[in-house]
């Protein structure tokens, strides 16, 4: 279905090698056209520094984390999710997700596409690429092991049942959403952004957000469990990690297009955030471009 690879601290792996179980279902030659089709859905338990890769998606999916943190890289924006928080990739993107260093993951996902599917996610607002925030995470929970238990054991109807199932589980997505961030911490998000390739510090951070330090550094860190500064040298790191997939540039230019002035120090800190060094990443990168 997708060009993927996973891999675990450093190494490319089998699926079968991971904690991962997915029930799938092949779609025979009269079932291409149907416009809704559940493709997969499963449960995955990374330990730290195990996730996957994925180029060029064929498909559509949700990605549920249900316990732990997830770096995640979504078409060249980076994100650290949360229990409770789903990932929405589509068709034609590119996601990498890794289980943050120091804390497993557990999530639950489903994997679709049909040109009904696609239409009604995007009517929803859950496309383009998004990471959702449902207040009604159990429900969604509850939805994705059924999809699962379904397509595992594929009793009479099941393909219309698991499509309705689909559609439910995108207007849980949909309806129950909340904001992801405050208005002040998306404002200094941006700032942040849009400076990556230039030192700041937290004063130029709360002054474009207008907000005090204080606050500053208390969004920071109820949402993302890091300081500000913390915050912007991983995110130098995430575009670190963009650059690796999608130029060909030598490292050691990249770490100083991203302010690092030492390349063995820009590989350290790599390291630390992902539990790959740059040249491993780019390595496994690579092959997820070849045919799997």
């Amino acid at each position: 279905m997708n060009s993927i690879r996973f891999f675990s601290h450093g190494k490319t792996v089998n699926r079968d090698s991971m904690s991962e179980r997915m029930a799938s279902h092949f779609f025979s030659e009269s079932q291409k056209d149907l416009a809704v089709r559940v493709l997969a859905a499963g449960f995955s338990r990374w330990a730290p520094g195990e996730g996957f890769i994925r180029k060029n998606a064929t498909v559509w999916a949700f990605d549920l984390i249900t316990y732990g943190e997830g770096i995640v890289s979504l078409d060249g924006h980076s994100y650290r999710a949360r229990a409770g928080q789903v990932i929405g990739s589509e068709k034609g993107s590119d996601l990498s997700f890794t289980a943050a260093p120091g804390h497993g993951l557990h999530k639950r996902f489903v994997v679709f596409d049909g040109s009904l599917a696609q239409q009604s996610a995007e009517f929803l607002g859950l496309f383009p690429n998004r990471i959702l925030c449902p207040a009604n995470a159990k429900r969604a929970v509850a939805l994705m092991r059924n999809l699962y238990i379904q397509l595992r054991r594929k009793e009479k109807g099941f393909v219309n049942y698991t499509a309705s199932q689909l559609f439910e589980l995108m207007l849980i997505l949909s309806d129950s959403c909340e904001p992801l961030y405050p208005k002040e911490l998306s404002n200094a998000i941006s700032f942040i952004d849009e400076n990556l390739d230039r030192a700041i510090e937290l004063d130029d951070i709360s002054s474009y957000a207008q907000i005090s330090k204080r606050t500053c550094n208390r969004l920071f860190k109820k949402h993302f469990d890091l300081s500000p500064m913390k915050y912007y040298e991983e995110k130098r790191l995430h575009r670190a990690q963009t650059l690796l997939t999608h130029t060909a540039a030598p490292i050691q230019q990249i770490a100083l297009e991203m302010g690092y002035s030492n390349a063995h120090y820009f590989s350290t800190q790599f390291r630390k955030n992902f539990a790959l060094t740059p040249r491993e990443y780019r390595s496994i990168s690579l092959r997820t471009c070849r045919p799997a």
